[in-house]
C-alpha cells in the first residue's frame, strides 16, 4: 500500500477524495495471438493510428443488436479529438448490420460499454468502430462465440490509452497472463507526447500462466499526448492473452515537472 497521511493514498484516489487525481484501468485481451507480434485488443492485428480527426461509424455483426433488438441497443463512446482533449460521451443507437454514425472528430478511442441492451442483456455480435466508409478499425466489442461461453462482453477489452491534454500518467501496477498450453512474450510500450514513435518499457513473457506486479514507486511518467499500449506474439497459433494495468493520472499542474 501506499499512504497518504494516515489513509491509503490510491485508496483515497479511488473514491474521489484526492483533487486531481483518478485512476484508469486498462484492460486488454487479444483472443488469438499468433507468432506476428499483435496489440493486446479486441480484434487482433495492430491498430492504425490516425494522424487527424475521422468520422466514425458503429455496425455489429448481428441483427439483434439494435435499438429494438434483443441484443445491445446503444452503446457509450468515450473519445479524444485530435487536440488530446476529451469530448463528451456519444452514444450511438446501434443498428445491427446496418452502419450507425454520428462521431465527426474522432482521433482516439478511450473506451466503449453497452449502456442500453434487450432481453439477453449485452451484445450478440461483435459491435466495431470502424473509419466512416468501411476504413480501419478503431475498436471492437466482441461476443465470445466459444460453444462453452455464448455471451458479448459489453465493452471493449483495449490495451489501448492516450493520455489526454492537461493530465499526465504513472503506471502504477500490472498484470498479464496468456492461456493453459501456450506462451506469450508481451510488450509494454509507449510513445513520448505525440512524437508517434512506440518505445519499449518493459517486456514480459509467460508460459501458461500469469504475471502480475505493483509498482510501489510508480513509473516513468507519461506525459500528455502519450499513447500508450501492449503487444503480444507467441510460438504458437492459438493463445489467449491478456493484460490489465492501472493508470494514475494526474493534473499537470500537480505534477513535479522540473
Amino acid at each position: 500500500m501506499s499512504f497518504y497521511g494516515s489513509a491509503d493514498f490510491l485508496m483515497e484516489v479511488a473514491k474521489g477524495n484526492v483533487e486531481g487525481h483518478r485512476i484508469f484501468n486498462v484492460k486488454g485481451s487479444n483472443p488469438e495471438v499468433g507468432t506476428s507480434l499483435e496489440d493486446v485488443w479486441d480484434p487482433g492485428g495492430t491498430r492504425t493510428d490516425p494522424a487527424a480527426n475521422e468520422s466514425w461509424e458503429l455496425v455489429s455483426a448481428d441483427a439483434d443488436d439494435t435499438a429494438a433488438g434483443n441484443g445491445a441497443q446503444e452503446v457509450t463512446i468515450l473519445y479524444l479529438d485530435d487536440t488530446y482533449v476529451e469530448q463528451t460521451p456519444v452514444v450511438v443507437a446501434t443498428n445491427g448490420g446496418t452502419v450507425s454514425t454520428g462521431i465527426t472528430d474522432g482521433f482516439r478511442p478511450i473506451g466503449m460499454a453497452v449502456t442500453a441492451a434487450g432481453s439477453t442483456g449485452g451484445n450478440e455480435g461483435n459491435i466495431t468502430l470502424k473509419v466512416t466508409g468501411g476504413g480501419a478499425t478503431r475498436a471492437q466489442i466482441n461476443f465470445d462465440s466459444d460453444p462453452g461461453r455464448l455471451f458479448g462482453e459489453s465493452r471493449t477489452i483495449d490495451s489501448h490509452y492516450t493520455v489526454p491534454l492537461g493530465k499526465t500518467a504513472i503506471l502504477i501496477s500490472f498484470f498479464n497472463d496468456i492461456n493453459k498450453d501456450e506462451d506469450c512474450h508481451f510488450f509494454w510500450r509507449r510513445t513520448t507526447g505525440a512524437d508517434g514513435i512506440y518505445k519499449t518499457l518493459f517486456t514480459t513473457s509467460v508460459y501458461q500462466s500469469e504475471f502480475g506486479m505493483t509498482l510501489v514507486a510508480g513509473s516513468e511518467q507519461l506525459e500528455e499526448k502519450t499513447d500508450f499500449k501492449v503487444t503480444c506474439n507467441s510460438s504458437n497459433t492459438l493463445g489467449v492473452a491478456s493484460m490489465f494495468s492501472q493508470l494514475l493520472v494526474i493534473d499537470n499542474e500537480l505534477v513535479n515537472q522540473a
